[in-house]
């Protein structure tokens, strides 16, 4: 017979295994009432009071001789409160992934009453967090996004982020790679090569940078002349190369324009696992990449699985992480 509340227990399992998987033990996320008592009359730290409020909302679900039951006696006010904000967040998830919209509303509605963005960490943790849940609802049910982060906003966001983190760097000759960003790594960078190569005979011939963008071309324009102007004062060998398809299906090897000396390094940062839900495109870079045969590849993501089909399980990833 399968449990009656497995998203409730896939909400301890994932928050014990993101937030607490360097630990070597197998301690279960809740915390025993022990451990609580040690702490009273101190502030709990945001861990702490998340932990907590994890274990609140699990009791909700069992009998009522739960053996932790006591767990919350000592605590100060402001600390009970944000256990509690806590609890009704985890709650609201739940009826969200459940479509119990109403419900998860009215929780959300108690979570507002004592959240904010300008108080306690936990205070703001919870503010952002409900306002993200009511837009998810307000999706949902065809409300449109009458508060917190809307589609424009959200475009907004992602236009400015794509000016700073296109999909793909390459560099050549031999340079270790780097995210292009507004390009003030890059100029770091450059200024080493050239202290270098005045203070000794450099292998170093030209450093080309190539970045691959599927938008925001202008935006990468100006950094390539940014980098050129740089470059120039202080007489290095460099050009800058812009890559633009409107689909990554679009994308061939010869793109690149890579001459036969050449050494590459790739740098992927924040963008492959975004194109897990997208396979043929994913598998269609991943080919290219092959056959550009780079020395060395460097992939930055976050330890977390944002991923999910199931809402309740990203949720719980994003608020733990």
């Amino acid at each position: 017979m399968g449990s009656q509340h497995p998203s409730a227990l896939k909400i301890l399992k994932d928050y014990d295994t993101t937030r607490f998987k360097k630990s070597n033990t197998e301690k279960n996320i809740i915390i025993s009432s022990e451990s609580i008592k040690a702490s009273s009359g101190c502030k709990l730290s945001t861990d702490e009071i998340l932990r907590l409020g994890a274990e609140k909302f699990i009791q909700s679900f069992t009998i009522s001789g739960h053996p932790f039951a006591n767990s919350f006696l000592g605590l100060s006010e402001e600390d009970t409160t944000s256990v509690t904000l806590v609890e009704y967040l985890l709650a609201s998830a739940e009826k969200v992934d459940q479509k119990q919209f109403y419900r998860a509303r009215e929780l959300l509605n108690e979570c507002d009453k004592a959240c904010s963005n300008t108080r306690n960490p936990i205070q703001r943790l919870v503010y952002y967090f409900s306002q993200a849940i009511h837009d998810r609802i307000n999706c949902e049910t065809g409300r449109g996004t009458s508060k917190g982060i809307g589609k424009k906003r959200l475009a907004d966001i992602e236009n400015s982020l794509m000016s700073l983190h296109p999909f793909m760097i390459a560099a050549h000759q031999n340079i270790p790679l780097s995210q292009i960003g507004s390009g003030m790594q890059w100029t770091i960078l450059m200024q080493a090569l050239a202290t270098h190569q005045c203070e000794s005979e450099s292998s170093l011939k030209h450093l080309k940078i190539t970045a691959l963008c599927t938008k925001l071309r202008h935006k990468i324009k100006e950094t390539s002349e940014r980098l050129t102007s740089f470059a120039e004062s202080m007489n290095l060998s460099f050009s800058f190369n812009i890559v633009m398809v409107e689909d990554i299906m679009e994308l061939k090897q010869e793109y690149f324009e890579i001459d036969a000396e050449e050494s590459i390094a790739i740098f992927a940062r924040y963008i492959l696992m975004l194109m897990l839900a997208q396979q043929d495109k994913l598998d269609s870079l991943m080919r290219v990449i092959k056959g550009i045969n780079p020395r060395v590849m460097t992939v930055i993501e976050v330890e977390a699985n944002h991923n999910s089909p199931v809402f309740v399980d990203r949720f719980v990833e994003a608020l733990f992480f």
